[in-house]
């Protein structure tokens, strides 16, 4: 369980993004701003499987020995649409293809 099921954001879609070169990788526009009368996601939880990933929150370039470094099954929660928009994975070592497990979240307002 996350502080996310416990406030006032809703799981409303999910994507699986694996990191299979060495490359930069970022969650998707459509998911985080789907359209069609959809609104926007405002938080996300990613939880790192398989290997290590390297990430940047500001919108800098992540390499494999430069950003944050999350190790397999650690878990990042980050909340606001242009927080998601900035996020950007690199895959922390060539011999691993990590898996993100990506939920995405609306904002519900409470009655």
């Amino acid at each position: 369980m996350t502080i996310l099921s416990q406030s006032r954001y809703v799981a409303v879609d999910y994507e699986d993004i694996t990191l299979n070169a060495d490359a930069v990788f970022t969650l998707s526009a459509a998911k985080i701003s789907p359209g069609g009368g959809q609104p926007d996601r405002e938080a996300a939880s990613i939880y790192f499987d398989v290997g290590s990933v390297r990430v940047r929150m500001d919108g800098g370039t992540p390499s494999a020995s430069s950003g944050d470094l999350y190790p397999a099954s650690t878990r990042l929660i980050m909340l606001e649409k242009e927080n998601l928009k900035n996020l950007k994975f690199f895959r922390a070592s060539a011999s691993s293809s990590p898996v993100l497990r990506v939920h995405y979240y609306e904002r519900r307002v409470q009655r």
